[in-house]
């Protein structure tokens, strides 16, 4: 693809529970939690995917996952520390390899700004193990600059 494609991490923890501000007793089985006003609590594992984007060339696609099956997909961040400046456009999706654009459609993510963006997704639990891929785009002059991490974040129920 001539592009200068750098891919980076799988799979991490990112945080599970309250944390010491918020004291609680485990009761029963399962992730359940009482806090200390008596309040309870389903508390779920935050799991996430990631690659890091780079590109001075032509566009490029970089695997996220796999996801295993029965999870769910919170949320989908882009993370730009350094803008994107192909000529005339720079576009980011998120999908399968067959469906490149079905978890996050081209233009929900700006890769040309600068900033931590956040696409919301509402799916339903995965029925098989998935990878995904995100896929960067671009036209008219090449871009020169650009570096992002793109990071799928979902829980196992």
């Amino acid at each position: 693809m001539g592009s200068n494609l750098q891919q980076g991490g799988a799979g991490f923890r990112t945080g599970a529970g309250p944390g010491p501000a918020f004291p609680y007793r485990e009761v029963g089985a399962g992730n359940e939690r009482v806090g200390a006003d008596g309040v309870r609590v389903q508390v779920r594992e935050q799991l996430c995917v990631y690659a890091d984007l780079a590109f001075g060339a032509a566009g490029g696609v970089a695997i996220l996952g796999p996801i295993p099956a029965g999870a769910v997909i919170d949320t989908v961040t882009s993370t730009v520390d350094i803008a994107f400046n192909a000529g005339t456009t720079n576009t980011l999706q998120v999908g399968t390899a067959g469906s490149p654009g079905s978890l996050v459609a081209s233009g929900v993510l700006n890769p040309a700004s600068a900033t931590r963006q956040t696409a919301g997704i509402v799916a339903a639990p995965l029925a098989a193990a998935t990878t995904y891929q995100v896929t960067y785009g671009q036209t008219g002059t090449a871009a020169t600059a650009g570096h992002a991490r793109v990071t799928i974040h979902y829980s196992l129920p």
